[in-house]
């Protein structure tokens, strides 16, 4: 094998077990359903038909890509670490990778993602918070606690942490709007996939900042 194609088939393996990792989830997503009696095969269902659940998901990717974009062009010390960490992870991992290895990725990771966190601990949480207390905290708690849970194995750094934490609300509320997880499904397969797209060829990177923290000067910091 040439020095030139063994990273090559380095990014391929790691693709492939990217995919692996993220339909394992949707796996155990179908376990914990099961084992909670939370009737996941029906959540998995458009709500009217098919076109009406890819229209809502491509609805809702539209302020996660504002997010993305000023995620991106945002200077604040927190956020350009994050940008720039993950910026070389997705280079160094992915590298120039195919659009449809994009597009599989970011499918496993919406199919995967979305029937464990919102399909399958989400609901589990609802109920058995909604036995412990008043069925609408019950709901906000199991809401809340699939997000943390969400940020958790996403929390690169603290701010990582905390912007998927948020993710996971958005995701988990238009789950329990929706009553079903599909639309969550397509909402995230795009958003990630168009964020790995960014990413991984440098958009916006040589643009000017959208915005920025003041910094203090010398003299005003004395």
């Amino acid at each position: 094998m040439s020095t030139t194609s063994q990273p090559d088939a380095q990014k391929s393996s790691f693709l492939g077990l990217a995919i692996a990792f993220e339909l394992t989830l949707a796996v155990v997503g179908w376990l914990v359903a099961w084992l909670g009696g939370v009737p996941l095969a029906s959540l998995m269902r458009p709500r009217e038909d098919l076109a009406a659940a890819l229209g809502w998901g491509a609805a809702a990717t539209l302020p996660l890509l504002v997010m993305l974009v000023a995620t991106l062009l945002c200077q604040w010390r927190p956020i350009a670490w994050l940008r720039r960490l993950v910026g070389r992870f997705v280079r160094l991992v992915f590298g120039q990778a195919r659009w449809w290895q994009f597009a599989a990725v970011s499918i496993a990771a919406g199919v995967g993602e979305e029937v464990l966190f919102r399909g399958a601990i989400q609901p589990v949480a609802i109920a058995y918070a909604g036995h412990l207390f008043d069925p609408t905290i019950g709901m906000v708690l199991g809401l809340v606690i699939a997000s943390l849970l969400f940020g958790m194995v996403h929390a690169a750094s603290w701010s990582y942490f905390w912007l998927a934490t948020l993710v996971g609300l958005y995701f988990g509320s238009l789950s329990l709007w929706r009553e079903e997880i599909l639309s969550a499904m397509i909402a995230h397969a795009a958003y990630d996939f168009l964020a790995l797209t960014a990413i991984s060829r440098g958009w916006f990177v040589r643009h000017r900042p959208l915005f920025s923290l003041p910094r203090r000067s010398d003299s005003s910091a004395r």
